[in-house]
């Protein structure tokens, strides 16, 4: 049945898993979330719980919208403080998949060992050998060294990692307008045109400081490269993140600057990538729906004119924004100083002369 409210209160912020603990529940708080008394319960009454949290788990619908949702499974062995595989370069993953229906029983596989194997050679094996009609499509493989990024794997699972721990499970429910770009890219595409379950676990997973520099430097640039799709695919939002994850790679990065010297062009590209996002999601600022982007605009080519102070991109992307947000001075300089270091600009004498007639 239904917990007392007090109950709830104290699973949700009191709990630790597999420790026990005791809940005294005064009659105030000893309702249902409706505020009527829970069932067996005699008005008035002060309960006393005692409770050990076994495990837990956490459904989040990633896009709010119903077409990739991730249920992550709490796990004694689970180090609260475990990244996230959004933090991190390489992952080892176990993988397998089935159709999203309750009319077939779940079936047990033994996982192949592909280790050291590419993911491509990995998957060949994955085709459905149980006979037509099969839940699983999909059986359980073991996948290792995956660079977070690098499209080694369906994009549908890069999102679901970002809200997996090391050594957690997961259950990954991905609508096919998720994979709509890997129905080709894979022996078992066919059935990525419906609905399917993915049964995830992490079993280990390398951050980018402790990564090789030049590896560190191809996870960034293989995020890059991911984000520019999506991004000329007009997704944005989702554009921005990826950039977002390959900065996460060169955190720390004047230790490999030396020997990659165009990891500061790396970091410049990124933040005006991530300004041109902000730019395409302001919308129209007279209708009060983009300050706030414009000003992350501003904010992203800044970042850009620290590293590299004659950037005419990044003095055109800023001073265009600043324009947008009425900073008509500050736009003034920024453009002005674009069209010296870039006089055959059209853009920017055609803005200079709009921003006159604003002034």
């Amino acid at each position: 049945g239904e917990l007392p409210t007090g109950v709830e209160d104290a699973l949700l912020h009191h709990a630790v898993e597999g420790v026990r603990f005791s809940v005294t529940v005064a009659p105030e708080h000893a309702l249902s979330s409706t505020g009527d008394p829970v069932e067996g319960v005699a008005p008035g009454a002060t309960l006393l719980y005692s409770i050990i949290l076994h495990d837990w788990n956490t459904v989040t619908d990633k896009y709010q919208d119903g077409t990739l949702v991730v249920t992550t499974f709490g796990n004694l062995l689970v180090d609260p403080y475990a990244a996230t595989c959004r933090d991190c370069s390489q992952v080892d993953i176990t993988l397998r998949g089935r159709i999203a229906t309750s009319d077939n029983p779940q079936r047990a596989f033994q996982p192949p060992d592909v280790d050291g194997r590419s993911v491509a050679d990995a998957v060949q094996g994955t085709q459905n050998t149980q006979g037509e009609g099969d839940e699983v499509f999909h059986p359980t493989i073991t996948l290792r060294n995956i660079t977070v990024g690098s499209r080694m794997i369906a994009e549908a699972f890069e999102d679901a990692l970002g809200l997996v721990r090391e050594g957690q499970q997961a259950e990954v429910l991905v609508h096919p307008c998720r994979t709509e770009d890997d129905v080709t890219r894979y022996p078992w595409g066919e059935f990525l045109k419906q609905t399917t379950v993915w049964d995830m676990e992490v079993l280990e997973l390398r951050r980018p400081h402790l990564l090789p520099p030049g590896e560190r430097v191809e996870a960034a640039e293989a995020r890059k490269s991911w984000g520019n799709d999506l991004y000329h695919r007009e997704f944005y939002g989702e554009a921005l993140d990826k950039y977002k994850l390959a900065e996460t790679c060169l955190k720390n990065s004047k230790d490999i600057e030396k020997s990659f010297p165009e990891v500061v062009d790396l970091r410049v590209a990124l933040h005006l990538n991530k300004a041109a996002c902000h730019q395409m999601m302001a919308g129209n600022v007279a209708e009060g729906g983009g300050g706030e982007n414009l000003r992350m605009v501003v904010k992203e080519a800044s970042d850009a004119l620290d590293l590299a102070p004659n950037h005419a991109k990044a003095r055109y992307r800023r001073g265009m924004a600043r324009m947008a947000l009425g900073d008509l001075p500050e736009a003034r300089q920024d453009l002005k100083q674009c069209e010296a270091l870039d006089s055959g600009n059209r853009a920017v004498k055609i803005a200079l002369l709009k921003l006159e007639r604003k002034q």
